[in-house]
């Protein structure tokens, strides 16, 4: 587990102390160089995001910012 800061304006802090947010989402963007959209298949592995065809050919692996068990603070 480790402690990781994350990014949130002003007023979505005051959302989170006042109770009225009690989650967020990210962005995952899928990768653009050799890989077509319609065939990339993402998948978590050993803590990492990896994208692949689909058809157990091209893989890009991306390690993740985030895991479960982290505790972000604001």
């Amino acid at each position: 587990m480790a402690d990781r800061p994350i990014p949130f304006s002003g007023p979505m802090v005051r959302a989170i102390h006042e109770g009225r947010k009690t989650m967020t989402r990210r962005v995952l963007l899928r990768p653009t160089t050799r890989f077509h959209a319609s065939y990339v298949v993402p998948r978590i592995e050993d803590g990492a995001i990896v994208w692949s065809d689909g058809k157990g050919g091209m893989e890009r692996h991306e390690k993740m910012k985030y895991a479960p068990g982290d505790r972000l603070w604001v």
